[in-house]
């Protein structure tokens, strides 16, 4: 909400309407996971990382080796901030593959 806030300039009356919004969706999101009894310490460790990156409700379902994450939205400035955050982490991970690796071989003397 903060990071909406701040992107958005949402105005008090809208912020305040955001986070009454906000409250119960997140109080059902995590009773519903726990309905399906999602008990596996490493997929509720998952859920509650991918919640605090995404700053919104997040579903972890799994089948054997496979599953699939589902992020829930509510208006479109929550999709604009989950794609944000998406396209910042993309961007670090492309950062650090350029980077050249201070113990790989080079040919390049610099002097």
């Amino acid at each position: 909400l903060f990071a909406d806030l701040v992107t958005n300039k949402l105005s008090v009356r809208k912020l305040k309407s955001r986070i009454k919004d906000a409250e119960p969706r997140a109080k059902e999101a995590h009773e519903w996971q726990d309905a399906l009894g999602e008990d596996d310490p490493e997929t509720l460790h998952a859920r509650e990382q991918l919640e605090l990156f995404f700053n919104a409700p997040v579903k972890v379902e799994k089948s054997g080796e496979t599953g699939k994450i589902v992020i829930s939205f509510y208006s479109p400035e929550e999709l604009q901030h989950i794609m944000q955050r998406l396209a910042e982490a993309k961007d670090k991970v492309e950062e650090a593959e350029e980077e050249p690796d201070p113990d790989e071989e080079s040919d390049e003397f610099i002097v």
